[in-house]
């Protein structure tokens, strides 16, 4: 019934089936596909997929969503590489609970999502070469945090720090990405100190995008 999609990538897959309800156009619920509380988890070259298609748009503001991955409290030092998200009512890969260190997500693609790729609590988490497409952009927080190499295409933008209240973030680095067609504002830095946003390139910022 729910086959890989066309044009999938070869190799081992998963396809979250999410029993939460439409609410808004949205599914709506606290599904977690996969949940990391151990340290040092890998997961490469798998195919991540659920059934928002045909893609309805971004749903950001929906506060209880689907995760594909879930990075909890204690998944120090666990690196997402090589793999692809699509057709996502929620989060591909979320960590905004109890700080963890070390967070690695590079070479991933991720395409028709409602959300996208929110790393809200990972200190010396690095995201480096990803490619997100059509789905919302990248959140992320804490400190000496790594955003650089990555492609952002008729998506969400970049969103760094994000606290509301003291202290403030520090030491992050955004650097070399390329946001074509942003769907909001291209890089957003919030509460952030000792930040260097340096050599991005944000482009064809027309009527209807940020």
């Amino acid at each position: 019934l729910f086959g890989v999609p066309p044009g999938a990538p070869n190799g081992p897959s998963i396809y979250v089936d999410d029993p939460g309800v439409i609410s808004g156009g949205f599914r709506v619920s606290s599904f977690r596909a996969i949940r990391v509380f151990g340290a040092n988890f890998l997961m490469k070259d798998l195919y991540c997929y659920s059934n928002d298609n045909p893609w309805q748009g971004i749903a950001n503001s929906v506060l209880s969503q689907e995760t594909a991955v879930d990075l909890g409290a204690g998944s120090d030092g666990s690196a997402i590489v090589n793999c692809t998200f699509e057709y996502h009512f929620g989060h591909c890969i979320r960590h905004n609970s109890a700080s963890a260190a070390d967070l690695l997500i590079a070479y991933c693609t991720f395409r028709n999502c409602a959300n996208g790729l929110n790393i809200a609590n990972g200190l010396r988490s690095v995201q480096i070469c990803n490619l997100l497409e059509r789905c919302n952009g990248i959140e992320s927080g804490n400190d000496y945090v790594t955003v650089a190499y990555n492609t952002l295409i008729d998506s969400s933008g970049i969103a760094m720090g994000g606290t509301t209240s003291p202290p403030a973030n520090t030491g992050h680095f955004c650097h070399h990405n390329l946001i074509v067609r942003p769907l909001s504002s291209g890089i957003v830095v919030t509460n952030v100190e000792d930040t260097r946003i340096e050599d991005n390139v944000i482009m064809d910022v027309s009527a209807g995008h940020g």
